[in-house]
């Protein structure tokens, strides 16, 4: 019997040590876990911290953009109500500034002029029908404008078409002045 004690004590032993050796393993496994989890608390504990800090710098400066938009909204309400009493003082000296706006002539609004449907609409071309003698020739007199100070205004071009037809000026060869013939 001895011997098959010491067989099952070393049985035993061998069995032990097994165990002993797997639970010495799962110690090993268990610190390995809970480091990595509190490294990964950390980091995690750490980013939070730059969001704090990211939400805190935002927070400041709305802070301060409200207060510059309250301090705006003041020098605003303050030009206003400055820009309000000149425009009244004005009106006050002015009588023009308190007549109405439709105080005008009566026959202004949009139904007072009437159109005839066999009203005929003749277009005629620029400078045509107005030409002195009806020759098609643009003269000096034909574009004489007075106004009323009484001023003729005459346009250049017609200027050089007087001086060319009365012998002063020699035209340019070859250029048109926008009147349909060519200079020659």
């Amino acid at each position: 019997m001895e011997k098959g004690k010491c067989i099952d004590i070393e049985l035993i032993e061998g069995d032990l040590r097994m165990e002993l050796q797997r639970l010495r393993q799962e110690i090993q496994e268990t610190r390995e876990r809970r480091m990595e989890e509190e490294f990964a608390t950390a980091v995690a504990r750490a980013a939070n911290a730059v969001l704090d800090a990211k939400l805190a710098a935002k927070m400041t400066k709305c802070d301060v953009i409200s207060r510059k938009t309250v301090a705006v909204r003041k020098k605003h309400d303050v030009f206003k109500n400055d820009i309000t009493m000149k425009l009244q003082k004005i009106r006050g000296k002015c009588s023009f500034f308190n007549q109405e706006a439709n105080n005008g002539p009566e026959d202004t609004h949009p139904g007072a002029t009437e159109e005839y449907a066999d009203e005929e609409i003749i277009y005629m071309p620029p400078f045509l029908g107005r030409l002195k003698g009806g020759d098609k020739r643009i003269t000096l007199p034909t574009f004489e404008r007075t106004h009323n100070v009484e001023e003729r205004v005459v346009p250049c071009a017609l200027i050089y078409e007087h001086l060319r037809g009365s012998g002063m000026l020699k035209p340019l060869e070859g250029t048109t002045f926008g009147f349909g013939h060519e200079s020659s």
